[in-house]
Order: C-alpha cells, then sequence, then structure tokens
C-alpha cells in the first residue's frame, strides 16, 4: 500500500447494515448536502453565529457545526422558557420538545 492509510476493525453487524444501506447513499447524500446549505442560508448573517464551513461540494455533510458568541451566556438561559418540566408530582407533564436523555437542568 501507498500513501497515508487507517486500519478500523468493523464488526460483521456493521459491514451488513452498512452494505445494506450502500444503495441508497446517493440520496442520502444529496439530502444532507440540500439541509446542510438550507442551514447555511438560514444562518448568513445571524448575529453572534459564524458557520464552520465545508466543502459541501466534495464532502456529505454528517453535522452543522457553529461558532456561538457569549457561548457561556447562550449555555446558562433556558433553550425553551414556555415549556414546562415534569418536576414533582402534582405538576401536570407537558411533552419536552427533546429526548429525556438530553434534557438537562434547566
Amino acid at each position: 500500500m501507498e500513501g497515508f492509510g487507517l486500519r478500523y476493525q468493523l464488526s460483521s453487524i456493521n459491514a451488513a447494515i452498512g452494505l445494506a444501506q450502500l444503495p441508497g447513499f446517493k440520496t442520502t447524500e444529496v439530502k444532507r448536502q440540500r439541509l446542510w446549505r438550507a442551514y447555511r442560508t438560514a444562518l448568513h448573517g445571524a448575529k453572534g453565529i459564524t458557520l464552520v464551513d465545508v466543502d459541501v461540494d466534495h464532502t456529505v455533510p454528517h453535522l452543522c457545526v457553529v461558532r456561538v458568541a457569549d457561548r457561556e451566556v447562550v449555555f446558562r438561559r433556558p433553550p425553551w422558557p414556555h415549556v414546562r418540566f415534569l418536576t414533582g408530582p402534582k405538576e401536570k407533564h407537558v411533552r419536552s420538545p427533546v429526548p429525556p436523555t438530553r434534557a438537562g437542568p434547566l
């Protein structure tokens, strides 16, 4: 082998899943690129937000990464102030907009 390479161990089940998903990869690629471009358009000019740009024409973006000014302030405030979470047995449960595993203390 010539050039740079990485050796990865892949279980048989992961390999089987990958092979089963391979025929639909082009559809996934187009959807992810379209979604990333939509994020780029929507975030353009947003105050305090910088998109970490990628070459979307030559990659299949998995995440849209942004840098946020005043990050500490953003993460300190409740993301959904209009949503009450179940905090005691007498309160009425309101469905959270995020899965319970991601809903931390607000």
